[in-house]
């Protein structure tokens, strides 16, 4: 074999480690740059100091984690839990909280469910009987978990992250745990 053309299957594996290192960083400068400029568009939620920002969605994060009562989850649920105030788009919410919270929450949920009174839904071929109880369980913990991920996440896109990082360590969060975000 000449010797230009010897092939070293170490060398094409560090290839695709260091081409999959670079993909992941070219991706989360794209999702920095991103977030920046939605941080920076003329939104409400873009307006407001960053101490008021988190003062106020901080409360609704744990009103909608702690939720009881469906009906108190689904005027944010289906407004976007302000995203028509802050100039994000829907597609971004979809794509980066509503899809992922759907997926993990739900698979999640779903081997939780308590087994009571049979639904109408049964399936022998996945081995699982669908309750009203545990339909209802399911629902309450993705639209919780849905509600707090987009306050969460409005927060974050609203904000330029050393803003946040700022109003985080004046309202006196610990250093390291700013540090650790940082």
């Amino acid at each position: 074999m000449p010797a230009g053309l010897h092939h070293d299957p170490r060398q094409q594996n560090s290839r695709g480690v260091i081409e999959r290192s670079l993909r992941s960083f070219v991706d989360a400068l794209e999702y920095a740059f991103y977030s920046e400029a939605l941080a920076r568009k003329n939104g409400l939620l873009q307006k407001l100091d960053p101490r008021i920002k988190i003062l106020a969605l901080l409360p609704l994060i744990m009103i909608a984690a702690l939720s009881r009562r469906l009906w108190s989850l689904q005027p944010f649920s289906y407004r976007g839990g302000g995203r028509d105030v802050s100039n994000v788009p829907l597609r971004t919410l979809v794509t980066r909280v509503w899809l992922g919270v759907l997926t993990f929450t739900g698979h999640f949920a779903s081997s939780l469910v308590p087994h009571s009174r049979p639904a109408a839904v049964r399936s022998a071929a996945a081995g699982w009987i669908v309750t009203a109880q545990g339909l209802r369980a399911v629902l309450y913990l993705i639209m919780r978990a849905q509600t707090a991920a987009t306050f969460s996440v409005l927060l974050v896109l609203c904000t330029p992250w050393s803003s946040l990082l700022k109003a985080l360590r004046v309202l006196r969060l610990p250093i390291v745990l700013v540090v650790v975000l940082a």
